[in-house]
């Protein structure tokens, strides 16, 4: 299975942004090639959810994992977005489904 280490955002940058460079990175294509990511997930709850506390503090709980394009995403309380291969069931650019939870 191929994955990328989780990266930290820290340059305020978007989560659902860091999403698409990510897999646009791994699939070696340009992000405006990729499907729009709000297919497999609400962009703005996803970047509202992770943004920044008062005084620039993550909320450093939970996380949200859902499927794009092949890939198994999972963004973290941190604002990490680690990115692994799905299973072979899907098809490269589909999107799936999203689910949090909480620890």
């Amino acid at each position: 299975m191929e994955s990328e280490s989780p990266q930290p955002r820290t340059d305020g940058t978007a989560v659902s942004t860091k999403v698409i460079e990510r897999v646009a990175a791994l699939e070696g294509v340009d992000p405006t090639d990729l499907p729009v990511l709000v297919d497999a997930i609400d962009t703005d709850a996803l970047d509202s959810i992770f943004a920044p506390l008062r005084g620039g503090q993550s909320t450093e709980r939970g996380r949200i994992k859902f499927t794009y394009c092949g890939y198994e995403i999972v963004v973290h309380g941190d604002e990490a977005v680690d990115v692994v291969s799905e299973v072979a069931s899907q098809e490269a650019g589909e999107c799936g489904t999203a689910s949090s939870s909480s620890p």
